[in-house]
C-alpha cells in the first residue's frame, strides 16, 4: 500500500484547521483512508527527527486534502439510491 503525509483540512467546532496526516492510496493512488491522530514529528535522534520533519513538511508542496472525503457514508442507502436514480435518467 502506497502512502504519503498530507495536510488535511478539519473542521472544529465551525472552524477550520489543518493537520498533517499520513494519507493512504488505492491501486488507482486515489486517496483512500487516513491515520485517525495528525502526526507528530519524533526520532531517537536529532537526524532522524530531521529526517521525519522533512517528510512531513513536503506535505505542505501537495494540494489540501478535505477530511470529509474520508467519511464514511452517514446513509449508504441514500447514497446508492441517489445513485440508482441518476444512473435511471441517463438511459
Amino acid at each position: 500500500m502506497n502512502w504519503n503525509y498530507r495536510v488535511v483540512k478539519h473542521i472544529v467546532e465551525d472552524s477550520k484547521c489543518f493537520q498533517i496526516h499520513e494519507v493512504h492510496y488505492d491501486k488507482e493512488n486515489n486517496p483512500e483512508s487516513i491515520a485517525e491522530e495528525g502526526c507528530v514529528p519524533f526520532g531517537d535522534t536529532t537526524e532522524e527527527l530531521s529526517r521525519a520533519m522533512i517528510h512531513m513538511m513536503s506535505a505542505l508542496t501537495k494540494p489540501v486534502l478535505d477530511a470529509t472525503l474520508f467519511s464514511p457514508d452517514p446513509s449508504p442507502s441514500a447514497t446508492i439510491n441517489a445513485t440508482l436514480g441518476m444512473l435511471k435518467k441517463n438511459v
